[in-house]
């Protein structure tokens, strides 16, 4: 890894560190309340909805890192709503791409579940509900 790349990496995770800092202490009382909400809501589907579904995040499963529903949460509390929707669309984008890619590798393993944000394999046939 060169010099460069560990040097965009502190940047990145300095500028997530300040982000948030400022969403904390810049951020009215309404749109604080209003990005905790929509955060918490988030955390319901993924704790009690997600695990229900029998199927991950293409992206995830294939790129490693944060599923689409993390990232979007993390995307309300750091940029606010407008903001979320607007990068929100390129990662969906991005997660149907990489849905693709893994359904072309698994292509001899039939899907139980087809969808923009979803894998499955073997072990979730007849799970998912159409």
């Amino acid at each position: 890894m060169n010099q460069n790349t560990l040097y965009q990496r502190k940047r990145r995770k300095h500028a997530q560190e300040n982000s948030v800092a400022f969403f904390q202490n810049q951020a009215n009382p309404l749109d604080r309340w209003t990005r905790k909400k929509l955060a918490s809501s988030i955390a319901v589907y993924q704790r009690y909805l997600s695990p229900l579904k029998g199927y991950s995040c293409a992206h995830r499963v294939l790129y490693g890192g944060e599923s689409c529903s993390q990232y979007v949460k993390r995307m309300i509390l750091e940029r606010g709503l407008v903001d979320a929707v607007f990068y929100s669309r390129q990662r969906f984008q991005d997660c149907k791409s990489a849905y693709f890619i893994l359904t072309e590798k698994h292509r001899n393993i039939p899907l139980a579940c087809h969808g923009d944000c979803c894998l499955s394999g073997p072990e979730h046939i007849g799970h998912c509900v159409a």
